[in-house]
């Protein structure tokens, strides 16, 4: 398995997991409202979303498994002001000896121009960071794809079922989408 494709497996995997964050702000928007309603964002919203830690680990896990057999978990870390660090755990064959290899990607979400975009910020190995621009141009462009595709779909879905996205934001433990019908 070449490095960019293990990356773009990984990458895949991320970014299905937060466009199920949408669809489980749709799929919530038509079911009835259950106790008192929580804070929204700076930005009022028709509907608020918001997804635990847990939850976001646990649909990035079974994507990622999706597309690559060999990661074994992703641990999705909210960070304020929209950040998402994930640690994906992977086994690899080095030299013959299969061993677990940990990425960190540390990537945000926001919106801008009424819809949800998310972006790769930094990859960090194993403790060692790695400026995106230091990458080859190959595994950049591949990034640049799975973010683009990730926008693209989430746009789509959003407006298919008549949502505006109006704001990203996050503590140290949820992520929360306000959005609002159209």
């Amino acid at each position: 398995m070449s490095a960019k494709s293990f990356l773009l497996g990984l990458l895949a995997g991320i970014v299905l997991a937060v466009m199920a964050v949408a669809i489980v702000a749709v799929s919530l928007m038509r079911r009835p409202v259950a106790g008192p309603a929580k804070p929204t964002p700076a930005k009022d919203g028709d509907i608020v979303v918001s997804v635990g830690e847990s939850y976001l680990s646990t649909v990035a896990t079974e994507m990622a498994r999706e597309r690559d057999e060999s990661i074994q978990s992703v641990s999705v870390d909210v960070q304020p002001d929209g950040r998402l660090d994930m640690i994906v755990a992977a086994r690899v064959r080095v030299v013959g000896l299969e061993t677990t290899l940990q990425i960190k990607l540390i990537s945000a979400l926001q919106v801008a121009d009424q819809a949800l975009l998310f972006s790769v910020q930094k990859i960090q190995v194993v403790g060692i960071n790695i400026p995106l621009d230091a990458l080859p141009e190959s595994l950049r462009s591949a990034i640049a794809e799975v973010e683009v595709e990730a926008n693209q779909q989430t746009k789509d879905l959003l407006r298919q079922n008549g949502l505006v996205p109006l704001g990203v934001s996050s503590d140290a433990a949820r992520l929360t989408v306000a959005l609002q019908a159209k």
